[in-house]
């Protein structure tokens, strides 16, 4: 809940939206509705930023499905295409999205100030987009 507070305290300080990854594996240990209250909680603290929260389901195509079920949106999953491409179908009539590939992120573990290594983020990303991409 921390990590999470600390992106949406840097977020609403730049103005900006902010997409929250969970930890790999997440959902096999902790699950869709643990990750969902987290967010919640972040959300109902620091009102007005827009939050997109990515549900990392590893490998496992039943957490992926258990977790639409729950109501996530967005889930990494890694498996096979043609079983990737199954649970994309399904993915697609529950109103979720599916990415199968790793997400550029932040990962506040083992970072001494996550506030400010948030808004150092932020600041890079917000950076980059307005000059675009290095010739």
């Amino acid at each position: 809940l921390d990590h999470a507070r600390a992106a949406l305290n840097a977020a609403a300080e730049k103005g900006c939206e902010i997409t929250l990854i969970s930890a790999p594996n997440a959902c096999a240990y902790g699950g869709a509705a643990w990750f969902a209250k987290i967010i919640a909680l972040a959300e109902a603290e620091i009102p007005g930023v827009s939050v997109k929260s990515v549900l990392d389901c590893g490998s496992s195509p039943g957490n992926a499905l258990r977790a639409m079920r729950q109501g996530a949106k967005y889930i990494r999953l890694e498996v096979s295409p043609t079983l990737r491409q199954k649970i994309a179908d399904i993915a697609g009539k529950s109103g979720a999205a599916l990415f199968d590939r790793p997400l550029k992120a932040l990962d506040l573990n083992n970072v001494a100030d996550p506030p400010q290594a948030c808004r150092e983020w932020l600041e890079k990303k917000q950076t980059t987009r307005k000059s675009g991409p290095s010739q």
